[in-house]
C-alpha cells in the first residue's frame, strides 16, 4: 500500500519546528495565521536558551514532551507523540517502533502529516508525507525545501542522535483571540524568568550573560554560535512582527513602548546575524575583528528586553 500527501510543505524559518508544525497545520485546515503568529502564540519564538560555550545544541535542549504538547494546545490543537531515546539494548524497542509506524500510517491515511525529528541526514524538525509499503519507505521533507531521499522504515529514529520523536495533529478546536494573545505574553514572560533546569545552559534574561560572556572570554563553538544567533535572530523578528499584530487589535492596546523595544532587539539580532554569516555545521572560523561590535549588539538587547519584559509583567499584573 502506499500513500503521500499532496501540497504540503515547509515554510523558510530558523524554527524548523515551528516551520513543519505549520507545513501540516495549514495542510490539515489546522491553522489560518501567519508563521510569525504559530511562533508567537505556541511560545516557541519566546524560547531563548544559550550554553555557556554555545554548545549548538543551545536551540533544542528543552523538555520537548512538555513544550511541544502545550504549544499545540495554547492554539486549541490536540496532539499525541512518541518520544523516546533508543539506547542500545532496549527490550521493549521493537513494540516501540511498530507503535509508533502505526500512529504514523493512522495520521497519514487520515490525510495529515505527521512531524518528526531528523527524518533526513539534517538534524532538525522534518515532515512524514506519505509511506510506501513495498518498498518501506516514508516519504519526507524538511527545512531545505529540497527533494530528499526517503527515509527506510527501519531508520526511523535512527539518526545521528537516535531519538524517536514524531507528533501527531488530531483535532482542533477554536481559542479565544484575548484568551491567545493573554497566554502568550504571560508565556513569554515566564519563559523569560524561569532558569533553565540544566547549569550548562541558561534561558531568558540570563541567557544573554551567556552570550555575552562566552563571546568576552572567546569560549564559544563557532559553529553553535553563528547558528544560535540567526536563529535567534529569526525569533527575535517573528517576536517584533506578531507584537505589532497584537498592539492593532483591542486586547492589549498599550503596547507602544513594548513594540519599539523589540523591534530594536530584532535590528540587534539582524545585525548580529549579518556579522556571523551561517555557512554550515563545518564551519570553524569567526572574524574575531567583528566580536565588540557583536558584544555591544547583545549588551544593548539585553537592556531592551529587560525593560520589554518589565513592561509586559505591569500589563498582566496590571
Amino acid at each position: 500500500m502506499e500513500k503521500k500527501l499532496e501540497n504540503i510543505g515547509m515554510p523558510r524559518t530558523w524554527l524548523s519546528y515551528i516551520g513543519s508544525a505549520y507545513g501540516i497545520l495549514t495542510h490539515a485546515g489546522f491553522w489560518a495565521g501567519t508563521v510569525p503568529e504559530l511562533a508567537c502564540i505556541t511560545g516557541l519564538a519566546f524560547q531563548f536558551i544559550v550554553h555557556k560555550n554555545l554548545c549548538p545544541s543551545s536551540v533544542t535542549v528543552y523538555d520537548w514532551d512538555r513544550i511541544h504538547w502545550s504549544a499545540m494546545d495554547k492554539i486549541g490543537v490536540y496532539s499525541d507523540h512518541i518520544a523516546m531515546f533508543l539506547y542500545p539494548g532496549m527490550n521493549t524497542g521493537k513494540p516501540l517502533l511498530e507503535d509508533a509506524h502505526n500512529r504514523i500510517r493512522e495520521s497519514l491515511n487520515a490525510g495529515t502529516g505527521v512531524l518528526t525529528w531528523a527524518p533526513t541526514p539534517i538534524l532538525e524538525f522534518g515532515i512524514i508525507t506519505g509511506y510506501n509499503d513495498e518498498q518501506k519507505i516514508y516519504h519526507v521533507i524538511d527545512c531545505t525545501n529540497e527533494n530528499p531521499d526517503p527515509l527506510l522504515f527501519e531508520n526511523l529514529g535512527r539518526s545521528r542522535i537516535p531519538f524517536l520523536y514524531i507528533q501527531r495533529f488530531l483535532s482542533a478546536i477554536d481559542v479565544d483571540k484575548q484568551k491567545m494573545y493573554q497566554d502568550t505574553l504571560l508565556s513569554a514572560l515566564q519563559r523569560w524568568n524561569t532558569p533553565h533546569s540544566n547549569k550548562l545552559y541558561a534561558q531568558g534574561e540570563k541567557a544573554y550573560d551567556n552570550l555575552i560572556a562566552s563571546l568576552t572570554h572567546k569560549t564559544y563553538d563557532s559553529f553553535g554560535l553563528t547558528y544560535a544567533v540567526n536563529v535567534y535572530a529569526d525569533t527575535k523578528k517573528m517576536i517584533a512582527e506578531f507584537l505589532r499584530t497584537v498592539q492593532k487589535s483591542d486586547v492589549f492596546p498599550k503596547l507602544d513602548d513594548i513594540v519599539t523595544r523589540c523591534k530594536k532587539v530584532s535590528e540587534h539580532f539582524s545585525e548580529m546575524a549579518k556579522a556571523l554569516p551561517f555557512v554550515g555545521p563545518d564551519q570553524s572560523h569567526i572574524d574575531e575583528t567583528k566580536i565588540p561590535g557583536i558584544i555591544q549588539h547583545a549588551k544593548e538587547s539585553q537592556k531592551l528586553e529587560t525593560e520589554a519584559m518589565k513592561q509586559i509583567a505591569n500589563i498582566i499584573e496590571g
